[in-house]
């Protein structure tokens, strides 16, 4: 297997004058050239010299990508795959600091199991849940069937792209303090442009309590550009916890007057005492959909 480029650039600074001058920057400066590279690559430059030795170990900063993946596609790749899972066990469980600023994985498994499944949400959780400086969260995954976003808290930084193939999708997310939430979730809504069955917990439609009567937030200004999903895929939707609040409201009747296939609404735990009057005013609202059922509990 070929060398990485960067890393005989890098291995090579004696070559020119003898002078070995990346390793006497200071370490903020290596730290921040390591940030440019593949995580495997970081990890060999110990063999550069005795000061990179387990200078990776300072990363905050991963890039982790499986090549054997693209070369196996057609096969079983699970050899493959277990060692890239032990080099990015090995790596989080050795790194100083529990912070990461950045993390991106590119791996595919031709046929996921107990293990695969297991690592990969484990390596999702230490980058985001368990992550304490709030790292902006990229998501690309074309070949994803099912996503659920947890405990998650997103803004406009939130890079979302190539979901188009998830079918059903649970998302538990909250807004950024300064109360937008629609463009996010609306960058959701179009990412995931296939979707069928989609479940929302009740934080994930909800912004700051001191918006929520104003008409120049919220969905009841009717954004312009309605994702795909609710024009010709979305078929069943679920609201977790409604609480009843007027951008919930709004939100239902966006999806309702928008979503042309849609055939079930549920709207379960709903936290008033009183949900008939709830389902007063949502068979009020106009429906794209003529055979649409909304179901309370």
């Amino acid at each position: 297997m070929a060398a990485d480029p960067s890393f005989r650039r890098l291995s090579s600074v004696e070559e020119n004058d003898g002078i070995d001058r990346i390793s006497n920057l200071p370490d903020s400066l290596r730290s921040h050239i390591l940030s440019f590279l593949h995580t495997k690559t970081s990890v060999r430059m110990s063999l550069v010299s005795r000061k990179w030795r387990n200078f990776w170990k300072n990363l905050q900063v991963f890039d982790f990508s499986d090549k054997s993946s693209y070369i196996l596609f057609d096969h079983d790749n699970g050899e493959q795959f277990l060692l890239f899972a032990v080099f990015v066990n090995v790596v989080l469980a050795l790194r100083r600091s529990l912070d990461i600023r950045k993390f991106r994985l590119d791996c595919y498994h031709y046929q996921p199991d107990t293990f695969s499944t297991y690592s990969i949400e484990t390596w999702i959780s230490t980058a985001i849940v368990e992550n304490k400086v709030g790292a902006c969260l990229e998501i690309d995954a074309p070949n994803l069937k099912y996503l659920s976003l947890t405990n998650i808290t997103f803004g406009d930084a939130a890079a979302v792209g190539n979901l188009h193939n998830v079918e059903k999708a649970y998302l538990e997310v909250f807004s950024t303090s300064n109360g937008e939430f629609v463009k996010p979730l609306l960058n959701l809504l179009r990412a995931l442009s296939r979707i069928k069955h989609l479940e929302l917990y009740s934080s994930t439609t909800k912004m700051d309590p001191s918006y929520d009567s104003s008409p120049s937030y919220g969905w009841a200004t009717k954004p312009k550009c309605v994702p795909l999903c609710l024009v010709s895929h979305l078929t069943l939707i679920k609201f977790d916890r409604c609480l009843g609040s007027l951008n919930e409201l709004d939100f239902t009747g966006y999806v309702l007057q928008n979503g042309l296939v849609l055939r079930t609404m549920l709207i379960d735990n709903f936290c008033r005492k009183q949900p008939e009057e709830w389902l007063k005013k949502i068979s009020d609202l106009p429906r794209g959909s003529a055979v649409c059922q909304v179901n309370i509990c």
